[in-house]
């Protein structure tokens, strides 16, 4: 039997997937993207503002002040999401790093939005010990 995909009808009814990259990043990753398509959902992948595709000429790249200000987005996108697939269950938010921090805080603000969040290395937290997570605050608060 073949592999099942997005366009059979056994598989249209599964929930879609919106990926968001992490910091520094924008979506490449082609064979995650066919994976989940193989597992019969449709895959988005959405290049924050100021990263990757999204990126203008004149915009520095990756900085926000607020990372609430990626929520439209983010808001956008499952609007066109749900339009292009009515009968499908919420979509699955899949965030890696920073974008996982975007995510768990986006899903905190809107509960019923995402029928799941699949965290990779969620950047959710400055890892190491206090000294150290003390010096990096004292580097990046300012």
């Amino acid at each position: 039997m073949d592999e099942p995909r997005p366009d059979r009808p056994e598989t249209q009814h599964r929930a879609p997937v919106l990926h968001l990259h992490g910091w520094t990043d924008y979506f490449y990753n082609l064979p995650m993207a066919r994976s989940w398509a193989h597992a019969g959902h449709q895959f988005y992948a959405l290049d924050l503002r100021k990263y990757g595709r999204s990126l203008r000429a004149s915009q520095s790249p990756g900085y926000v002040e607020d990372l609430t200000h990626y929520y439209a987005e983010i808001n956008e996108a499952v609007r066109i999401i749900g339009q292009e697939n009515p009968q499908a269950p919420a979509p699955i938010i899949h965030a890696h790093s920073t974008g996982g921090l975007v995510a768990a805080l986006w899903a905190q603000e809107h509960p019923d939005a995402a029928g799941a969040l699949v965290l990779n290395a969620p950047w959710l937290e400055v890892p190491g010990d206090l000294p150290a997570r003390a010096a990096v605050d004292g580097l990046v608060s300012p």
